[in-house]
């Protein structure tokens, strides 16, 4: 009896719809290639954790920034942490939300490109 070696595949992620692969299930590609597993998940969670990812991205890195000492170095008074972490929160929501419409604009063209017959 041999034992089966149980391998990896790779994730692709596939938006969930009508013709998508269930999550989890495998996605046979030609031969030479490797075979990938479906990570399903709706059009708006993918644009949620993308908005997140850049928020939370933009927030550190601009933390960073205040805290780092060029601030008080410029005259900027910003010792206590509360005002510089409402700082650097305000400051990332721009990148998110330009990542936010960015997303919205992807999905939407590939909607326009997947359904011509909803073009006005």
């Amino acid at each position: 009896m041999t034992d089966s070696i149980v391998q990896d595949l790779p994730k692709v992620l596939v938006t969930a719809g009508p013709n998508a692969p269930d999550d989890g299930s495998t996605i046979v590609t030609p031969p030479g290639a490797e075979d990938l597993q479906a990570a399903t998940s709706r059009w708006w969670v993918q644009v949620l954790v993308r908005f997140s990812r850049t928020y939370l991205q933009s927030l550190l890195g601009t933390w960073g920034t205040l805290t780092s000492g060029i601030p008080q170095q410029m005259g900027m008074n910003l010792s206590e942490f509360g005002n510089t972490f409402y700082l650097a929160a305000v400051f990332a929501v721009a990148p998110a939300v330009v990542s936010l419409a960015q997303n919205t604009l992807e999905f939407l063209v590939k909607l326009d490109t997947s359904n011509p017959k909803w073009r006005g």
